[in-house]
């Protein structure tokens, strides 16, 4: 069910530089080269999020440690891939089939505080106490828009007097 209320951010809304399947690719084939727990079949990318000039983020499934296999002892695996992407800032997520533990997992380290989900239109109506939305969105909504790519969902962002009118309305 839609939401009521206009949410403080949502991502089909935003100025956003979208990833493009072959950066998500290149990056996927440098993880390929570069990371043993991947080439091995023990390890797999999931998801991919990319931003030009921003960072990248990739879930990661398999084995007892996935994001661990992946930035490897002492970070010297995920620093080659950081190095072969001119610098580019990578996050390494672990995927969940929860689409709930998704979001959380790419937005991070903002704290959601209730999540309503809405698995049949695709939707997450996110609320997170004021000093979270910032934290939530990133520069110019661009985490906001990678967590979306990631998931699969329009993200909605409400603060905590918003959530209340829209908990209501769903009563």
């Amino acid at each position: 069910m839609p939401s009521p209320l206009t949410p403080l951010l949502l991502t089909g809304a935003l100025a956003q530089t979208p990833a493009t399947d072959t950066a998500c690719k290149d990056l996927l084939e440098v993880v390929k080269r570069e990371i043993p727990a991947v080439q091995a079949g023990e390890v797999s990318v999931s998801a991919c999020a990319f931003d030009p000039g921003y960072r990248a983020k990739i879930m990661v499934s398999g084995g007892p440690d996935p994001v661990g296999a992946v930035v490897g002892p002492e970070g010297v695996y995920i620093q080659a891939v950081v190095e072969a992407m001119k610098g580019l800032p990578i996050d390494i997520l672990p995927h969940s089939d929860d689409p709930a533990k998704q979001v959380a997992y790419a937005l991070s380290p903002a704290v959601i505080t209730r999540i309503y989900l809405d698995e049949e239109g695709k939707v997450m109506d996110l609320v997170l106490a004021d000093d979270q939305i910032e934290k939530a969105a990133g520069p110019d909504g661009r985490q906001l828009a990678m967590a979306a790519e990631l998931t699969g969902y329009t993200l909605n962002l409400f603060n905590p007097i918003q959530a209340a009118t829209l908990e209501a309305s769903m009563e």
